[in-house]
């Protein structure tokens, strides 16, 4: 009975990792290989919560049709914080955004923030290469420093 009970309780970890795992999805495998453009568009809605943030704005400039709402997506806001000085409050329902980035594989009006500037300001980079990444990072501290 001992044994038993380890096993549906090792089965039952299993299914529940599994299901938590597969509902995340993959930021590549959506925006991957599109096509990188400029879109501009006002804001209508603004979502700042885990796991990204979303904002929604209405098309008035680029190659998408005019008048268009799509989801612009970038990180999470503790990440954009952290990571690229992005904080809750820079962008607010009416402001004019220009973002460059990528729309979405799946048919579906989403597009993937890699670069916004908010009202006409300067260009914000949210999202680095590796390489970019870590060249910001301080190196550890070494034995003199200690």
């Amino acid at each position: 009975m001992n044994r038993l009970l380890k096993t549906l309780a090792a089965l039952a970890v299993f299914l529940l990792g599994t299901g938590a795992a597969s509902a995340h999805h993959s930021v590549a495998a959506e925006f991957g290989n599109a096509e990188q453009f400029e879109i501009e568009g006002v804001v209508e809605r603004l979502f700042w919560t885990d796991p990204h943030i979303r904002v929604r704005i209405r098309i008035t400039g680029g190659p998408l049709e005019e008048g268009e709402i799509w989801d612009a997506v970038s990180h999470a806001p503790g990440l954009l914080a952290r990571t690229y000085g992005l904080y809750p409050g820079e962008i607010e329902v009416g402001d004019t955004l220009l973002i460059y980035g990528r729309p979405s594989q799946f048919n579906v009006n989403r597009f993937s923030m890699r670069n916004v500037s908010i009202n006409g300001g300067p260009v914000r980079q949210l999202l680095r290469s590796r390489t970019q990444r870590a060249s910001e990072v301080a190196a550890p501290p070494g034995p003199e420093d200690l």
